[in-house]
């Protein structure tokens, strides 16, 4: 793996990037590790973002405030998805801000702790009842989750 610290310019064209995404601001140390699969995005000395698209990682929604639409879920759902498992609509209670298919959501408990970060399949309404809401992408407890909340980068694969 190859770790650098972005310039002052780079710094500042991740910032836009991430303004525009997640409404996040505050960049004030970013660094890149590019692996053989994956690209990590190191800012302010915690795993923040995974990938050419930027998906945040759940440290950098609780520790940086970078800020996803929400979908509350139940206990059931959150066992669940702290397990790996793709999060299906009869496990949702609420939701805040715009989802959109293909966007990214978090998926919090009911008292608003993070639990997933979920890809969405599908948009809720009165005629959906059942079926997957979302693919999970990166949960608690999982090697990314691990790796950010130790501030050390997760092995490749």
């Amino acid at each position: 793996m190859r770790r650098y610290v972005l310039s002052e310019k780079e710094r500042e064209e991740l910032e836009s990037r991430l303004f525009e995404k997640y409404g996040f601001q505050g960049v004030i140390k970013a660094e890149i590790v590019k692996g053989k699969r994956t690209t990590f995005y190191i800012v302010n000395e915690i795993l923040a973002f995974v990938g050419e698209e930027l998906v945040p990682t759940i440290c950098a929604v609780n520790k940086l405030g970078v800020r996803l639409p929400k979908v509350l879920v139940d206990d059931g759902a959150v066992m669940a998805l702290s397990k790996g498992a793709d999060l299906f609509v009869p496990g949702i209670r609420g939701t805040e801000g715009e989802l959109r298919v293909g966007g990214l959501v978090v998926a919090t408990t009911l008292k608003g702790i993070p639990v997933a970060i979920l890809k969405v399949k599908t948009i809720l309404g009165q005629e959906v009842t059942k079926g997957k809401f979302g693919e999970n992408i990166h949960h608690v407890g999982d090697e990314l989750w691990e790796a950010c909340s130790k501030s050390k980068l997760p092995k490749e694969k």
